[in-house]
């Protein structure tokens, strides 16, 4: 099973950093992960992806018939396109809950902190 992990429509740096953070934390797990993005990267996201040498998430045009962990976002007007016929199977996030928490929702992970990149760096190896 591939799993697409997506952050927003709009890939900031913590989106961007963050889906690349927790695809790589489910890959060392055995779960086909591949960090992906919505959008066009911010001009600051793009910078230190090149910065650091790091290679960016792939940019896919829709989530639709795809298991997806979103990161960074959990309302519909931050999704991705597609993402009503997604399989959301978690949900990493940073903000107050949004209506893509679906009580079929296998994990979610919801605190109020600064970013989403806080919360894969609290977990443990």
């Amino acid at each position: 099973m591939t799993v697409l992990v997506t952050g927003h429509a709009r890939p900031d740096v913590d989106s961007c950093i963050s889906v690349i953070a927790v695809a790589e934390f489910l890959q060392k797990r055995g779960i086909e992960a591949i960090p992906v993005i919505a959008g066009k990267l911010t001009p600051e996201a793009a910078y230190l992806l090149a910065r650091f040498r790091l290679a960016g998430p792939e940019e896919i045009a829709s989530t639709a018939g795809h298991k997806v962990v979103l990161v960074d976002f959990a309302s519909r007007v931050c999704a991705p396109a597609g993402i009503e016929k997604a399989d959301i199977i978690g949900i990493i996030d940073h903000h107050e809950p949004g209506d893509l928490l679906p009580p079929e929702t296998q994990k979610a992970v919801l605190h109020l902190v600064r970013s989403a990149c806080s919360l894969r760096a609290r977990w443990p190896e």
